[in-house]
């Protein structure tokens, strides 16, 4: 029998989730969002006619290369107010730079849930980071490990 395998469109993210860290079951779908509102459409819009005027990232001197999938996050976000969670440096600093949206780093997203009792912290679970960091995942701020350690006693495993 095959294992379940989860995967992105990102080929750095693309790797097996183990069985005991899949929120899947446990995560609901949030139906207020939605993609045709007038306020959504407006949005998506605009960030379309940025990218297609060539909108240049200040940090790089290159133009902002956002997939379609990427230019409906930033809608998303834009819409209703969100942040994002990515490590996707073009969407993050698009964002950022044109309508200072916040990019939460993904340790600081599963050290929130840890804190709201979604996930429960245990040997198993630090496999996952383990995993994570094996796979190269890029390195999390120091803030937000020291943060981790804190909260689950485990050491942030470091190669």
């Amino acid at each position: 029998m095959m294992s379940e395998r989860k995967y992105s469109k990102h080929s750095d993210l693309k790797r097996d989730i183990p069985g005991e860290m899949n929120l899947k079951n446990k995560i609901q779908p949030c139906n207020i969002l939605s993609d045709k509102n007038n306020k959504f459409t407006r949005h998506f819009s605009i960030i379309r006619n940025y990218i297609y005027m060539g909108t240049i990232n200040n940090k790089t001197d290159r133009l902002f290369d956002l997939s379609y999938a990427d230019q409906k996050i930033a809608a998303y976000a834009l819409t209703y107010n969100f942040g994002i969670s990515s490590t996707d440096n073009d969407l993050i600093e698009f964002l950022k730079q044109a309508f200072d949206v916040e990019n939460y780093s993904p340790l600081a997203l599963l050290t929130t849930w840890i804190k709201a009792g979604f996930v429960n912290w245990n040997k198993e679970s630090q496999s996952f980071i383990e995993d994570w960091i094996k796979s190269g995942e890029p390195v999390q701020s120091v803030t937000d490990i020291t943060e981790f350690e804190k909260l689950t006693e485990y050491t942030y495993p470091i190669l």
